[in-house]
């Protein structure tokens, strides 16, 4: 026996090795207790045969059917994700309806296994387990599930380690959260929320209307951001805007956001065109003659210089520049 483990019968779990190599045991019963004396360990594999102990960090895919092995893993534990008692995640489900699973650990693998999944809930009493797709807003308190989370990730959003988004907040100062995923749910869950910097040494959450105007690398910060959506431009897909091109040739960048912070950070750039296909990054003075459908391009325009002056006027830098300063009540017209 072995408190606080399940025992799987004739099951083997694949990877996930804590060691190089096994260590011999005598039993299941000194195997698991070799787990419990390891740290990052949740789950094991013993041969009955050849004695050999595998400590494992978690149950990985689930594992696979095996005459001669037996595997031992914490229903209470899932390696990777973070736990919440007490909590439920509304909405945001994978699937219609929920999987039938006899533990948290299990609810958590089936998870693992599942594409687009970033977070779950786990119902003791019912046995009920819901993948999800994000926190989102956070969930609330509940008696009866268990929430689990990739503290890691944040779908929809890319993840920018080292790096640092300065000024556009949307607070005047930083929120505490615990991890990077919490912060990324409290911009999910913030109005005009498209990015945001979290520092895991000071717990620090800034949410941020925009990248802005570039970024810059640091050691500490964690950059989120969502690329399909940059603050203060209005976006139009399958659109193209031809000519008023700033440089002789594109820019590559990764995403749309990407391709529009560069406009933002570019002087006498109001709109842009992208390719997702090429990763081509057209910077534009103005939207001329308004452009024209393309199945591949999408078009970027800043709402507060061209939102009530769409049509063929060309506008200088300066120009540009001023009517920015005017709609933000900096200048007078």
């Amino acid at each position: 026996m072995c408190d606080g483990f399940v025992r799987k019968y004739a099951w083997d779990i694949p990877g996930n090795d804590i060691l190089s190599s096994p260590v011999q045991q005598p039993d299941y019963t000194s195997c698991c207790l070799q787990c419990q004396a390891t740290y990052g360990c949740s789950a094991f594999t013993y041969s009955v045969s050849s004695q050999q102990c595998r400590s494992k960090t978690s149950m990985g895919s689930g594992g696979n059917s095996s005459v001669d092995t037996i595997t031992g893993y914490n229903p209470n534990m899932c390696y990777g994700f973070i736990r919440k008692d007490a909590w439920d995640i509304p909405g945001n489900d994978i699937l219609s309806s929920p999987v039938k699973q006899p533990d948290y650990a299990s609810c958590c693998l089936q998870c693992q296994a599942t594409y687009g999944c970033f977070a779950f809930t786990y119902s003791p009493s019912s046995h009920q387990c819901w993948p999800k797709t994000s926190m989102r807003s956070g969930g609330n308190s509940t008696g009866d599930t268990i929430t689990g989370y990739n503290q890691n990730m944040c779908s929809g959003f890319v993840r920018k380690d080292g790096w640092n988004i300065p000024d556009n907040d949307i607070l005047p100062s930083p929120i505490q959260q615990p991890d990077y995923a919490s912060c990324c749910s409290q911009c999910q869950a913030t109005s005009e929320c498209v990015a945001f910097t979290y520092s895991p040494s000071s717990h620090e959450c800034s949410m941020k209307t925009s990248m802005g105007s570039g970024e810059n690398s640091t050691g500490d910060s964690i950059t989120g951001y969502n690329p399909n959506i940059c603050g203060g431009f209005v976006r139009k897909d399958a659109w193209n805007i031809p000519g008023n091109d700033i440089l002789s040739s594109p820019v590559q960048q990764p995403d749309y956001a990407s391709c529009c912070s560069i406009c933002q950070a570019t002087y006498g750039c109001g709109a842009f065109t992208y390719s997702p296909t090429s990763y081509g990054c057209f910077l534009k003075t103005s939207i001329g003659g308004a452009g024209h459908s393309t199945a591949d391009t999408i078009s970027g325009y800043n709402r507060e210089c061209f939102g009530p002056l769409l049509g063929n006027t060309v506008y200088s830098a300066e120009n540009l520049n001023k009517t920015r300063l005017i709609s933000k009540g900096l200048l007078d017209d």
